[in-house]
């Protein structure tokens, strides 16, 4: 395993002139539009998207099964990838949340410490999960399809956040659980950066566990 996490860093590593682009473009903008958060969300998606291109770099030229057939084998290769995911995940939002704890320094005064905090979990969970996906749908469709599945999850998640409130009651089960936990942050802040990650590392282990089962069953 320790092979294939130098692999996927030796990859990483040939796009370091895009990362410092993106640090770059995600200090500018967050300077230009005055929005501190912005930077740290920014560098962490770009590098995100690149830790998946791992994959992609794995499929070519039928490197895939090679890798597959190595002694650490399938459920080896599944758990470097999660294992990478999540340590380039952490270094790259701590990364951001520096950039943006400098930015915030600069200009003070325009995001205080509960938001930062929270920003902070948020990046962190959304980018696990959102790796967590890209990654499982590569390997369940390959790199071609996988932008048009994206874009279908992406539809579909919008029509069920937009329409899913209009076809409830005003006065049903989920507002109302909603409602209390409002409160409960409002009182304690920190509950919710905690069921922040803990929301991020649950559906973490759950593409993961897909991950398994789709490397598991395909034929190479």
């Amino acid at each position: 395993m320790n092979g294939l996490l130098v692999k996927d860093i030796q990859i990483v590593l040939k796009q370091k002139l895009l990362l410092l682009l993106a640090v770059v473009f995600g200090v500018g903008f967050g300077v230009t539009n005055n929005d501190p958060t912005f930077v740290m969300g920014y560098i962490a998606l770009i590098c995100v998207s690149v830790m998946v291109t791992t994959v992609s770099y794995d499929m070519n030229d039928n490197g895939l099964a090679y890798l597959l057939a190595i002694p650490s084998g399938r459920k080896g290769y599944v758990t470097e990838k999660y294992l990478f995911l999540l340590i380039f995940v952490t270094l790259c939002t701590a990364a951001g949340m520096i950039a943006t704890a400098i930015l915030n320094a600069v200009t003070p005064g325009i995001m205080d410490n509960v938001t930062f905090l929270f920003s902070v979990t948020a990046v962190w969970a959304g980018c696990l999960v959102g790796g967590g996906i890209m990654m499982t749908i590569q390997l369940k469709f390959g790199a071609e399809k996988m932008r048009t599945v994206m874009l279908l999850v992406a539809v579909v998640c919008v029509a069920v956040g937009v329409g899913l409130p209009k076809m409830l009651p005003e006065n049903n089960a989920i507002n109302n659980a909603f409602a209390r936990f409002e409160i409960a942050v409002q009182n304690s802040p920190m509950i919710l950066c905690g069921a922040v990650v803990l929301v991020g590392a649950v559906l973490w282990g759950v593409f993961f566990g897909l991950s398994m089962l789709i490397i598991n069953k395909k034929e190479y």
